[in-house]
């Protein structure tokens, strides 16, 4: 974040109307906005590049806008809790509210949506921040800033703009940072999210995957709805409910017998595709990260073999040599204790 540390040292919200209300140390606008000032006009001196990950006032949108008119190379981006919230928020002292850079007033937050809309502003950015509660849940003063926003950013925005323009916002960070936007058509690497603009609810702690619940969302109204994602041959889903989905649809390849890997966050499961041809022919093998909640530290294979009624049955014995198949010629691989009966394969059929 953009400050000059001297002008809002010991800070804790923006200075205006609100800071004198509670009685705390205020972060002026000018602690953002002077060092970008500063950085604009060295780039425009080297003619060099420039990111500023966060714009959180009027006088920031301004000079960003400036410098985009004079064909300077710079892009921005705004958080999410800017756009939809103001320091007026802080007025109960509630942590989760609190955040760097700090919320604003009304004038900033106009500014702010009104220069992701013209352009001005390239994307936004969750501000995904997870605090542990032992520095979180104290003091006002005393409590780190930050709070959960990747869960929630999608769901929040819907309310406030069009489906069309979200997904814009989302996503036109790559061609900035060089990352390759793989085209929807047959043989190109998958690389696409999974989720519906439909669904209206409230954003609940069941809605959170982080350990840490320090959430300003909690409450809000929510439209729509991330189930996870298909990206470099892997399946990473938010809820059991879309991974059973995709499950049963695994009877419609041919009705052949399937081996699914459900593999924990962070497991790397890149290399299973390479064990297809120790399996019988009829064999398919899908993998699924495991949601969050659920997620396991090692990897559990799930055979199942499709039935004519629509169901699957996880025990026949050649689908557990398959197994037992993998098993021997994958190095380093660990096998659950007792995952051949335990409740989640249950569950799966």
């Amino acid at each position: 974040w953009y400050r000059d540390k001297k002008l809002c040292k010991n800070g804790q919200i923006h200075e205006g109307e609100i800071s004198v209300k509670l009685g705390l140390k205020g972060i002026p606008s000018i602690s953002e906005s002077i060092p970008l000032a500063r950085d604009i006009q060295i780039l425009e001196y080297t003619q060099g590049k420039i990111h500023i990950p966060y714009v959180s006032s009027e006088k920031s949108v301004d000079l960003v806008r400036q410098a985009k008119k004079k064909g300077l190379n710079i892009s921005c981006a705004v958080g999410v809790p800017h756009l939809l919230f103001t320091d007026k928020k802080l007025i109960d002292f509630d942590p989760n509210f609190k955040i760097i850079p700090p919320l604003r007033t009304d004038i900033d937050k106009k500014a702010l949506r009104e220069g992701l809309l013209d352009g001005t502003i390239d994307m936004i950015t969750s501000m995904h921040q997870p605090i542990n509660p032992e520095i979180k849940d104290l003091d006002f003063v005393q409590s780190e800033p930050g709070s959960v926003g990747l869960e929630a950013c999608f769901a929040v925005l819907q309310d406030k703009f069009p489906i069309e323009k979200i997904i814009s916002f989302l996503t036109r960070g790559k061609k900035r940072f060089g990352v390759e936007d793989h085209n929807f058509k047959l043989n190109t690497p998958a690389d696409l999210t999974l989720f519906t603009p439909n669904g209206n609810g409230i954003f609940s702690d069941k809605d959170l995957y982080s350990t840490n619940k320090n959430c300003m969302f909690l409450g809000m109204p929510i439209k729509g709805k991330v189930y996870g994602c298909i990206r470099e041959n892997r399946v990473i889903l938010n809820t059991w409910k879309m991974l059973n989905y995709i499950i049963r649809k695994a009877k419609s390849i041919e009705n052949s017998p399937t081996i699914v890997l459900i593999h924990g966050y962070g497991s790397n499961a890149e290399d299973l595709f390479s064990f297809k041809p120790y399996l019988p022919e009829n064999y398919n093998i899908i993998a699924i990260q495991a949601p969050l909640k659920l997620s396991y530290n090692n990897y559990a294979w799930y055979p199942l073999y499709p039935k004519n009624d629509g169901t699957f049955d996880s025990k026949p014995e050649d689908a557990w040599s398959a197994v037992n198949i993998l098993e021997k010629n994958w190095a380093g691989w660990r096998f659950p204790p007792n995952s051949r009966n335990n409740k989640k394969t249950k569950q799966l059929n």
